[in-house]
């Protein structure tokens, strides 16, 4: 599938285009079929796009390579970042793993990145596995609005939807 809900995805472009620097370096965790550089890459036409999937069959039948600079087959758990970004987007990808792999994700690239942008059902959301990527199963299903405030720090913006809510977190990076 690699597909996600358009809830939020107006209010984090109308986010980017009001921020007030050139954007040059943007990380796409978990692309699918690449809503975000879709949708954002017009707001940011010199910017740099990565994407990091960690299931291949997506990286080819959605074309990603063709997209994005520069496309990376991987788990964001075990990456490590060496370089820094303007946005990270984490779009439907922390409902994915447990909260303490989601906490290390987030903590991992703050100190890389202006703004950490994640997109995440705030709703009781159950999913399994499906088309043959075991990944697309939601492992903690039952993430809130509250609990994502209590959670991350550093949140800067944030968007409520009826299901999904979308927090941009400040990074480190000026």
């Amino acid at each position: 599938m690699g597909s996600s809900s358009n809830e939020g995805k107006q209010w984090t472009f109308d986010f980017i285009r009001g921020l007030k620097r050139e954007i040059k370096a943007i990380l796409d965790i978990g692309p699918g079929q690449g809503t975000y550089h879709m949708i954002m890459s017009p707001l940011v036409p010199r910017a740099t796009w990565t994407g990091i999937e960690i299931f291949e069959p997506y990286i080819d039948f959605f074309k990603l390579r063709a997209r994005y600079h520069k496309i990376i087959k991987g788990d964001i758990r075990t990456f490590s970042p060496v370089e820094n970004y303007d946005i990270v987007f984490a779009g439907d990808v922390l409902e994915h793993m447990t909260k303490d792999e989601a906490i290390a994700v987030v903590d991992k690239f703050t100190p890389v990145c202006s703004y950490f942008i994640i997109s995440i059902p705030i709703i009781k959301w159950a999913q399994e596995a499906f088309d043959g990527n075991p990944y697309q199963e939601h492992v903690k299903d039952d993430w809130s609005h509250d609990e994502v405030m209590s959670t991350f720090h550093n949140i800067e913006a944030h968007f409520v939807g009826q299901k999904v809510g979308v927090y941009v977190i400040r990074g480190y990076v000026v």
